[in-house]
């Protein structure tokens, strides 16, 4: 199904950390090397407030908004099993509340181009109000879900943003670009703050891209510059959804989701250059992954201007 070799994580290091790819992503050169995950933070600093998910879930629900809301796991996860996630979402609909079952557990099927259907996983869905849920496994997927079931999580996903039936194939292309036999940087004129912030040319892509991106940085709290890289939809970005992706741990960076799972390329063995991930997520929305909590990945913390040294749920972002 067009999973992801191994060596994805030494790959993905040395490639964010060759410093042509630095300025492309407009990272100053004052900020850390970046790494898949920050051990402090993990470790160390950061204090976990949220146990026991139910009341975060609760306020969602209680909120009164119209939101669709999905629970997926690989089957073989064997980090955050799926039966944890099922146990949780069971209790949730049928004790805490009283959702409506809208079916029961079913076999959903993944199905690519002219091949026969194959089982893709397992899905049950309910509605309460003004949310519904989908409980689903993605077959045969470890806790990276795109990166071991690619194919089967880009129909997932696709179904999920446009509500459709989980059987549905995907209406893209699923056929790599031609490889490029030389790379040349369009012209930069003097820029607006969009502009600068442009991916004009991102060093070791072997394939010509057909999508706009953005990276750089957000400072929503005065002395927290949070790392973004924004991958516009290859379909319609002007009328697609936008899908936040925040990876977890805590103190892990979103980049090794969008290099190793769900962008539209992964890095190869020799950590230079980038192949098409032809199943990327950015088929069907535009992909924002912020690195949070501060200090994560390409993150970073001005202490002079905030001595903060507190992390826990409230200050991810």
């Amino acid at each position: 199904m067009g999973g992801f070799a191994c060596y994805m994580d030494s790959a993905t290091q040395t490639y964010l950390n060759l410093p042509e790819v630095r300025k492309a992503l407009h990272i100053p050169d004052s900020v850390q090397p970046w790494v898949d995950c920050n051990i402090p933070v993990n470790s160390q600093y950061y204090h976990q407030q949220n146990h026991d998910m139910t009341p975060v879930f609760q306020s969602i629900i209680d909120s009164g908004y119209t939101l669709k809301m999905l629970v997926y796991n690989g089957d073989v996860d064997m980090a955050c099993n799926f039966l944890g996630d099922e146990w949780f979402v069971e209790n949730l609909a049928g004790s805490v509340y009283n959702f409506t079952l809208l079916s029961d557990r079913f076999a959903w099927n993944y199905t690519r181009g002219s091949f026969l259907p194959q089982l893709g996983g397992y899905v049950k869905s309910w509605n309460y109000s003004t949310i519904s849920m989908d409980l689903l496994t993605v077959k045969g997927a470890g806790h990276f879900v795109p990166t071991d079931r690619p194919g089967p999580a880009l129909q997932m996903i696709y179904n999920f943003i446009y509500t459709g039936n989980y059987n549905n194939s995907v209406p893209y292309s699923l056929n790599a670009q031609p490889l490029l036999q030389q790379y040349v940087a369009p012209p930069q004129p003097s820029f607006t703050r969009k502009q600068a912030d442009r991916v004009w040319t991102l060093p070791g892509v072997t394939y010509e891209l057909n999508f706009k991106q953005y990276s750089g940085y957000l400072n929503g709290v005065p002395g927290n510059y949070l790392h973004y890289w924004l991958l516009e939809s290859q379909t319609n970005p002007q009328t697609d959804p936008l899908v936040l992706w925040l990876n977890g741990g805590p103190g892990c960076s979103s980049l090794m989701g969008l290099l190793s799972e769900l962008g539209p390329f992964h890095p190869n063995s020799d950590g230079m250059t980038l192949f098409e991930n032809v199943y990327s997520w950015n088929k069907a929305a535009n992909m924002l992954f912020l690195e949070s909590p501060r200090n994560v990945g390409f993150s970073t913390q001005n202490m002079s201007i905030n001595p903060d040294t507190v992390y826990n749920d409230e200050k991810v972002i």
